[in-house]
């Protein structure tokens, strides 16, 4: 049997046709075993079965669901004209609107279903004078006002859970993207320090080269310009070596 996910759980699953039967049997001892209600109650228990024999996709058609709603909607005012008491049977009819209509879909669903009540709370009415209808058409109002808030009130409440978690999955979203980046950062970061290392290894061994070549240079025998020529004596002069000067002769007195 295919579930939808609204529907899952002893509520909407078992209560639903528990319900009915109990409804059923109280009519047939209370009328006797009528035709035109038992078949109202077996039409009413082949729609609900009905939700659960459609395809998978199909849960989520507004029209298909409109359809299943609205026409045990109908099922049960026709068995609320014959017997109020299946007024009883509306809180089902709520959890359908409620679980599987959508917004803005679910306020004419309520207000069906809030006319179906309404109905069977004034079965004892007479429709026939004014004050009559005006009296049915309180009770009316006093059931579709407060489920029509209700509803409205329903769907704020889930239209901010849903936005909430929106926000949380984007919040988780951005949070995944921030530690992508931080770890490609850090991987950057590992990297960029590598080739620096590197770098600098390469510049120092680069140094220290020049400096060995240098000294080698310096110390080979060709590498010096007093190498490459000899050196030889200065030949320092006097002054006046080599050289006599003429002595002054000194006359005498004559």
């Amino acid at each position: 049997m295919n579930v939808p996910e609204p529907l899952r759980g002893p509520v909407t699953q078992v209560l639903p046709f528990v319900l009915l039967a109990i409804l059923t049997a109280f009519t047939v001892a209370a009328n006797g075993p009528r035709t035109g209600d038992l078949v109202l109650c077996g039409l009413a228990a082949v729609w609900m079965l009905g939700v659960f024999a459609l395809r998978p996709g199909r849960h989520e058609s507004v029209p298909v669901i409109g359809v299943f709603v609205g026409g045990l909607t109908a099922i049960t005012l026709v068995l609320v004209l014959e017997a109020p008491w299946f007024g009883c049977f509306t809180p089902v009819l709520y959890v359908y609107a409620f679980r599987l209509l959508p917004w803005p879909w679910l306020l004419p669903g309520v207000a069906a279903v809030a006319v179906v009540a309404g109905t069977a709370q004034s079965y004892d009415i007479e429709k026939n004078t004014v004050i009559g209808v005006l009296s049915y058409l309180a009770v009316l109002a006093c059931n579709i006002g407060p489920m029509g808030g209700f509803a409205w009130f329903a769907w704020r409440s889930d239209e901010r859970n849903r936005q909430r978690e929106q926000a949380l999955r984007e919040l988780a979203e951005a949070n995944r993207r921030l530690e992508a980046s931080l770890a490609e950062n850090a991987i950057l970061h590992d990297q960029l320090l590598a080739r620096a290392r590197e770098t600098a290894v390469h510049g120092e061994r680069e140094r220290m080269a020049r400096e060995s070549t240098t000294r080698s240079r310096r110390a080979s025998p060709g590498s010096s310009r007093s190498c490459r020529r000899p050196n030889r004596p200065r030949t320092i002069r006097r002054r006046g070596a080599g050289t006599r000067r003429p002595r002054p002769r000194w006359r005498g007195r004559v």
